[in-house]
């Protein structure tokens, strides 16, 4: 294992890659033509000297960057840790993955970016639905333990989160463990 922290940048388009869906740019037509020419939205591997896996901006072309961050082709990096700069689409396009229809991951841990000065620590959980699979639960420790509304804290996420990725419940606790 190498002695110092690797990073490994998977991205460096904007939200939508190049190609972009629709658009007749030559740039995007040539990428359409040429897989060489493609690029992915913004996102970076980093491999601690632990050898712990951790991703920034999870985007909708996970699955191809997985396999650019990964030495071994034999067995995919799979990220311990993702970290949000902030949230609109392109950056957590692809956290749906992590979950049970696709990747089947229990637990990993992930960072936002402080929005609510008011929070502060969260840990957000799939838990079995009937209907779909999983539903989204946010378990939110605050700063001297203020009260918050849980109403509230979900209508100030949902300006910048599709409804389906809104935690259905949060539950409020002093300390949030891991």
């Amino acid at each position: 294992m190498a002695s110092g922290v690797s990073v490994t940048i998977l991205g460096t388009a904007q939200d939508g890659g190049i190609p972009q869906a629709g658009c007749s740019c030559q740039r995007c037509l040539d990428a359409h033509r040429d897989l060489k020419l493609r690029k992915y939205p913004v996102s970076l591997g980093i491999l601690g000297v632990d050898g712990t896996k951790h991703i920034i901006e999870i985007t909708k072309n996970l699955s191809e960057q997985l396999v650019i961050w990964t030495p071994d082709k034999n067995e995919l990096f799979i990220p311990e840790t993702v970290s949000i700069t902030h949230l609109h689409l392109g950056h957590i396009e692809g956290i749906g993955q992590l979950g049970k229809p696709v990747m089947g991951l229990r637990e990993v841990d992930v960072y936002l970016s402080p929005k609510n000065k008011d929070v502060f620590d969260c840990l957000v959980v799939g838990l079995p639905d009937e209907r779909f699979g999983q539903k989204i639960i946010a378990v939110v420790s605050t700063v001297e333990n203020k009260e918050i509304s849980e109403s509230a804290l979900i209508n100030e996420v949902r300006n910048r989160l599709a409804g389906y990725k809104l935690p259905k419940k949060i539950i409020f606790t002093d300390t949030v463990e891991r």
